[in-house]
């Protein structure tokens, strides 16, 4: 009995911190920990993932098929993106909200390239 609690416990605790499932009900459904998509030429699609160690990937698929990973931190409603592509002084900061499966990026201050593609509406993949 005591082994079947353990199991039921487990079960239920990766369900409800899940933060990349569609059909959750659980206040943790607004995570930015999860994969993300957007068009950002014809033919040319981005994935942009949040690991929960605060680690970010970004594979653009299509044309370019670029890969770049870094570090983000998150501060209420703001996020720093720091990466491989670009120096530490040139951290990219951004305001964003999660509603539904939409996450929208908007840009306050970047010197860096993915000023160009990070600001918008994404996707939950």
């Amino acid at each position: 009995m005591k082994t079947r609690t353990i199991v039921v416990s487990l079960i239920f605790g990766l369900v409800a911190f899940w933060g990349c499932d569609d059909n959750s009900t659980e206040p943790n459904s607004d995570s930015i920990i999860c994969s993300w998509e957007k068009e950002i030429e014809e033919g040319s699609l981005v994935t942009l993932s949040f690991l929960e160690n605060d680690t970010f990937t970004a594979i653009v698929e299509g044309g370019i098929g670029d890969v770049v990973s870094g570090t983000y931190i998150i501060s209420v409603n703001e996020i720093t993106f720091v990466d491989d592509g670009c120096s530490e002084e040139e951290g990219g900061i951004y305001t964003y909200s999660i509603s539904g499966d939409q996450l929208i990026f908007i840009l306050i201050s970047d010197d860096c390239d993915r000023n160009e593609i990070i600001p918008g509406t994404w996707t939950k993949k």
